[in-house]
C-alpha cells in the first residue's frame, strides 16, 4: 500500500483512539447490578473510617462475602462534558453542536478505578482496573494534546502501576496488624489523590468511592475450599478482558508486572495493536474495507440521506417475526437492527461486518 494510503488509515484509527480516550465507564452499571448483594456509596467522614468499620458488611444469614469491587474516584460525567462544550466552541458550531450533544452520553457519575478486594480488604493490585477518561482530561486541561498517544498512554498505565505497588508497599510496612491488613479510610483517600495526582486532574464535585459486595452461599464443613483467592471472585465489570499468554511464554509473563486493564473501553488496546501493525507495514485487506470504503458506500446517518437510510432499514416489514421469549432489554437496540438489516441488504456477496 503507497505510504499516503497507510498514513491516511493511521489517522482514521489515531483520531478514533483519541476519541475512545474519553469515553467514560459508567457506573450505572454498578449500580443497578442484580448480582451483587449491595452497593454502598462511601464519601462522608471516610477518613476516620478503620478498616473494620468498610469491610464489616451485613449480609444474609446464609451467605459470605466473596469480595469486594472498590469503585475509586467518584466523579459526574458532566464535568467530561463541560471539557467538550469548551473544546466545541472554539472549533464546532450549529448544528454539529448540536448533533455532537445528541451523541453524548453525559448523565450520572463515572470513576478513576476499580479496584478488587479479599472480604478482609486486602487489595489485588494484579486486578485493578482503571479509566482512561481522567488522564485523557488532564492532559486535555494542560492543552497536552500531542500526549494522547497509543505509546503515551502504555507509558502513563506503566507508571501508574508503579506508583500503586510502592503505595501498597509502604501501606503493609506500616501496618501493625498483618492479620487485618485491609485498607482502611485513610488508605483510600490517599489512593484517590494517588490517582488524581498521576491523572493530573481533580474533579470540582465527587463522592469518594462506591462498594460494591459479591457474596456465595455459606460453606459448611463439608464444603471444599475454593480454589482461588477471594478476591478473584468479585464479580468482574466491562473492562478489557487481559490477554493470556501463549504456550511457551509462562517464563517470561511472570517476570513482567501485570499489566493494567482499561476500565472504559474494549476498543483501545484493540486499536493500539492496529496501529502498531501499520507502522510494520502489516495492512490487512479487511482493516482497509472497514477504514476506508469507496465514498459511493458512504452515508452520514444525520443526513437527510441518513434520516431516509434509518426509516427503510427500521421499517416494521424487515422487522424479525419473533424472537426468543427473554425480558424485553435483551432484545436488538435500533442501532443493532439498523447495522444487521443493512448488512443482509448490502454484504450479499461480499464486504466486512463489524459488530
Amino acid at each position: 500500500m503507497p505510504e499516503a494510503e497507510t498514513a491516511k488509515l493511521l489517522e482514521i484509527l489515531a483520531y478514533w483512539h483519541r476519541i475512545e480516550f474519553f469515553i467514560p465507564f459508567d457506573l450505572k452499571q454498578v449500580t443497578e447490578e442484580k448480582r451483587s448483594e449491595c452497593v454502598a456509596v462511601i464519601s462522608a467522614g471516610l477518613a476516620e473510617k478503620t478498616a473494620i468499620d468498610l469491610w464489616d458488611v451485613s449480609i444474609g444469614e446464609d451467605e459470605e462475602i466473596a469480595g469486594f469491587n472498590l469503585y475509586l474516584g467518584i466523579f459526574a460525567k458532566a464535568e467530561i462534558d463541560q471539557l467538550a462544550k469548551g473544546l466545541r466552541s472554539k472549533t464546532v458550531a450549529g448544528n454539529e453542536e448540536n448533533e455532537d450533544a445528541e451523541r453524548a452520553d453525559t448523565d450520572g457519575d463515572t470513576c478513576f478505578a476499580r479496584l478488587k478486594l479479599t472480604p478482609g480488604g486486602v487489595p489485588d493490585l494484579d486486578s485493578v482496573s482503571v479509566s482512561t477518561v481522567p488522564w485523557a482530561i488532564g492532559r486535555a486541561n494542560h492543552d497536552e494534546w500531542d500526549a494522547l498517544t497509543d505509546q503515551n498512554r502504555a507509558d502513563a498505565f506503566a507508571d501508574l502501576g508503579e506508583r500503586l505497588r510502592g503505595a501498597e508497599t509502604k501501606r503493609l510496612l506500616a501496618a501493625s496488624d498483618k492479620e487485618r491488613a485491609g485498607l482502611s479510610g485513610s488508605d483510600l483517600v490517599a489512593l484517590i489523590g494517588l490517582l488524581q495526582d498521576w491523572a493530573g486532574f481533580a474533579p470540582r464535585h465527587s463522592q469518594a468511592a462506591a462498594l460494591q459486595v459479591t457474596t456465595r452461599k455459606k460453606r459448611t464443613s463439608e464444603s471444599p475450599e475454593p480454589s482461588h483467592p477471594a478476591a478473584d471472585q468479585a464479580i468482574p465489570e466491562h473492562s478489557e478482558a487481559g490477554e493470556q499468554p501463549a504456550d511457551g511464554d509462562d517464563d517470561e509473563s511472570a517476570a513482567r508486572d501485570p499489566e493494567i486493564d482499561i476500565l472504559n473501553s474494549f476498543y483501545i488496546r484493540d486499536l493500539e495493536r492496529a496501529m502498531a501493525a501499520l507502522r510494520r507495514g502489516e495492512v490487512p485487506a479487511a482493516l482497509t474495507a472497514y477504514l476506508d470504503p469507496p465514498m459511493s458506500e458512504r452515508i452520514d446517518l444525520y443526513s437527510g440521506a441518513g434520516r431516509r437510510a434509518i426509516f427503510d432499514m427500521l421499517h416494521p416489514g424487515r422487522q424479525p417475526a419473533g424472537r426468543w421469549l427473554r425480558t424485553p432489554e435483551q432484545a436488538m437496540s435500533l442501532m443493532q437492527q439498523f447495522a444487521i438489516n443493512a448488512a443482509f441488504e448490502r454484504l450479499g456477496s461480499d464486504g466486512v461486518f463489524s459488530v
